[in-house]
């Protein structure tokens, strides 16, 4: 069952954690915590109760140690105090901008990958029908010149 979570930014639809794929799951937490209103202060249980998935603190957790591990977010320590308080970074903000996410990030290097097969394969096809003219010119090439000696034989033959 999904309900759908009004913000002031986006409609977030809430569900279950095995409805979202890791890499939703990543995109939507960074999104939260770039969104935040207070960028500062966001403590483990605050973000999850403001991401749109339900997840379990151990997993939350794990995503947002891939996420410090990438570099978009960052631990932040206040003194002596060690609870788990997480900001953006501006590679995160900047990954959100640019790229749109994981999830766009992976769309758009499969597409890439894509391209580059189908110029790879364009490009074998062309050095084939290359090959093809090459082998042509010199068969003609080779035929033009016999044609011309067997003339030169045939008029001093004549004469």
């Amino acid at each position: 069952m999904c309900i759908i979570k009004k913000t002031d930014k986006v409609d977030v639809i809430k569900t279950d954690i095995k409805n979202l794929i890791p890499i939703k799951q990543l995109d939507e937490t960074l999104r939260f915590l770039i969104d935040a209103k207070n960028p500062h202060a966001l403590y483990v249980e605050k973000i999850k109760s403001g991401i749109g998935f339900q997840v379990e603190y151990e997993e939350l957790e794990e995503i947002l140690d891939k996420l410090e591990d990438d570099g978009y977010v960052k631990r932040v320590t206040t003194g002596s105090f060690s609870a788990r308080i997480y900001q953006s970074t501006f590679s995160g903000r900047f990954f959100m901008a640019e790229q749109d996410g994981y999830m766009q990030k992976i769309q758009d290097d499969y597409a890439e990958r894509k391209r580059l097969e189908f110029e790879y394969l364009q490009n074998l096809t062309n050095q084939r029908w290359l090959k093809y003219g090459a082998i042509a010119t010199a068969v003609g090439t080779c035929g033009l010149l016999l044609w011309e000696i067997g003339k030169e034989i045939y008029h001093h033959c004549v004469q």
